[in-house]
């Protein structure tokens, strides 16, 4: 009996020292799969706008735009004797303000250096006169190629001052198809007068009465033209 219990015993303890073995301790990693590299598209390309067209350069200038002023109140004696001719008008119109539009003169006729005898402005320079008791003043302007004129303002006084003997204004200036009185006041002051006429490349100016038709004296200061 009490071999039966050694053995038993022994027994035992083989057993229990067979299950004395440590745990492994490494301890599975499990590894983290990689992560998917996410394509970002980029952005396309923004396609240039395009390019705008000039607008094309216009020969005419925009009605109304200045083009000239021809001043006359620095003639002197010395600019012109006598009465201007077709060849001689053009000493007249040397002092421009702006760019010159004036490429040639035609028809003039009683047109003056300053005043004379008789006249609000008598024997006096700095303007120029127009017309005489017994025929009208003339004298055509022609502009430059591609240039044309739709308004005029004239610094015009009649030969005359307005007085107790001359009342009222005979006298005319005529611009193209459009007639006007000059202007008149009792100290003879020039006055602007404006012409809106039809659009023309060349430009007539006639001292003449009320109706157009009859004679007409006036002193010219200046002339300013706009397309």
């Amino acid at each position: 009996m009490k071999k039966r219990l050694l053995l038993a015993s022994l027994l035992a303890v083989a057993a229990l020292a067979s299950c004395g073995g440590k745990e492994s301790s490494s301890t599975p990693v499990s590894s983290t799969p990689a992560t998917s590299e996410v394509a970002t598209s980029e952005t396309p390309a923004t396609s240039e706008a395009p390019a705008t067209s000039e607008a094309p350069a216009t020969s005419e200038a925009p009605a109304g735009t200045p083009l000239a002023t021809y001043d006359f109140t620095g003639l002197t004696e010395a600019t012109l004797s006598g009465e201007a001719t077709v060849d001689t008008i053009s000493k007249l119109f040397a002092n421009v303000t702006g760019t010159n539009v004036i490429a040639s003169y035609a028809n003039v006729a009683k047109v003056y250096n300053g005043n004379g005898k008789g006249g609000a402005k008598e024997d006096q320079f700095g303007m120029i006169k127009m017309g005489t008791g017994k025929a009208q003043g003339t004298f055509t302007i022609n502009l430059n190629a591609g240039v044309t004129v739709s308004k005029v303002v004239v610094k015009v006084h009649s030969f005359y001052a307005a007085s107790e003997k001359f009342p009222e204004n005979s006298n005319y200036l005529k611009v193209n198809e459009v007639n006007k009185a000059s202007g008149y006041n009792a100290t003879a002051t020039p006055e602007d007068v404006t012409y809106n006429i039809t659009a023309a490349s060349s430009i007539t100016f006639t001292s003449t009465n009320a109706d157009g038709t009859g004679v007409g004296r006036v002193c010219i200061y200046s002339i300013a033209l706009y397309a």
